[in-house]
């Protein structure tokens, strides 16, 4: 079971570009994203650099009112939902164009529930 907790922004610091709600628990997301990066190592792509950060990507950003951001941030600092239970997840792919990314499905990966859950 997972829920969603807690709002922010990417970069953390300079122009916000993406608006996000923090995923919760992390146990077996960590555990996913060690066996995709040990797969992935098996042919040749590199690490991200970048500090793993699980999150759902609500808005894309394009100079939003910095004082309609802020407004937003502080009015939702403590969302947490009910739990769920996340069955799947896909892969995607994103390609940049001059009117803006077109991502497209490449897999869907159906998860196995953990003993106790259903």
């Amino acid at each position: 079971m997972t829920s969603l907790q807690g709002v922010g922004t990417f970069p953390p610091r300079g122009t916000p570009r993406v608006l996000w709600a923090g995923v919760q628990p992390l146990g077996d997301l960590l555990a996913l994203r060690m066996t995709m990066e040990k797969k992935l190592a098996e042919i040749a792509i590199p690490r991200e650099k970048q500090k793993y950060a699980p999150h759902l990507t609500l808005a894309r950003l394009n100079n939003p009112p910095l004082s309609h951001l802020q407004q937003f941030l502080a009015g939702n600092a403590f969302l947490k939902t009910p739990a769920f239970t996340v069955s799947a997840f896909s892969l995607y792919k994103s390609q940049l164009t001059r009117n803006g990314p077109i991502h497209s499905e490449v897999q869907n990966y159906a998860l196995t529930p953990l003993s106790g859950e259903g």
